[in-house]
């Protein structure tokens, strides 16, 4: 009885012991939960200011040098993996003691292009009012003389929803960069609507032509008086 309940206790641990070892090549077969994303770099940007001719309507212009991505599908997530900008603003208001204020809600963040750069364009809302711009999703009054701020954050990941709460938030899940060097542009104080008129200059042998002819015809005009002149003498 001894022997028999002894070899049932060395049975026992034994099974137990195998039921705890993971085999090898099943760890590797079942994939991480996590998924793992490339981190962007910061991005490079640059500010410009469009002002269109003939009508006072002027354009905050922003360019951010793209960075090498290629949007693919996480399985472990099920979600499609993209690249996104978050930009922010800040004004020269009350001394620059603004809090930063982003443009974009989670679920607005604006994607990459497929270019070398992505373009945004800010205008101003002419002919209601040239001074308030369109920001993203906000109207900013930005008089004549305004400085404004300019930063942009890099995102690689997927948006999505929690659907939990009134009305349900959305996140963003992935890597995301520091915020770039800061970018500043004035307001001009003032602006010309239509451009400068531009004299055109005449070719040299339509000047000669043109000297020709006249001394062509006032030479005929002087020979016709003194002959005018012998007649009456």
């Amino acid at each position: 009885m001894k022997k028999g309940f002894a070899l049932w206790i060395i049975l026992i641990l034994a099974v137990s012991c195998l039921i705890m070892i993971k085999p090898e090549h099943v760890i590797a077969q079942n994939p991480t939960q996590t998924p793992i994303y490339h981190k962007p770099t910061v991005p490079r940007i640059y500010l410009n200011l469009i002002v269109s001719a003939f009508v006072v309507n002027k354009t905050i212009e922003l360019f951010i040098e793209n960075q090498p991505f290629t949007p693919y599908y996480d399985p472990s997530s099920g979600w499609n993996i993209s690249f996104y900008y978050n930009v922010q603003i800040k004004t020269n208001e009350d001394n620059w003691s603004a809090n930063w204020s982003t443009l974009y809600t989670v679920d607005e963040l604006p994607t990459q292009s497929n270019g070398n750069y992505t373009v945004f364009l800010y205008p101003s809302n002419q002919p209601v009012d040239e001074n308030d711009y369109q920001l993203g999703g906000r109207l900013l009054e930005l008089p004549p003389g305004t400085q404004i701020e300019f930063q942009v954050q890099a995102m690689i990941g997927y948006v999505h929803r929690d659907f939990i709460g009134q009305p349900p938030p959305y996140y963003f899940t992935g890597e995301v960069s520091g915020w770039s060097n800061t970018q500043t542009l004035t307001m001009p104080t003032s602006v010309s609507p239509y451009p400068t008129p531009i004299i055109p200059e005449f070719p040299t042998t339509i000047l000669i032509i043109t000297f020709l002819i006249t001394a062509t015809l006032l030479g005929t005009v002087v020979i016709k008086r003194k002959q005018s002149r012998r007649r009456i003498e």
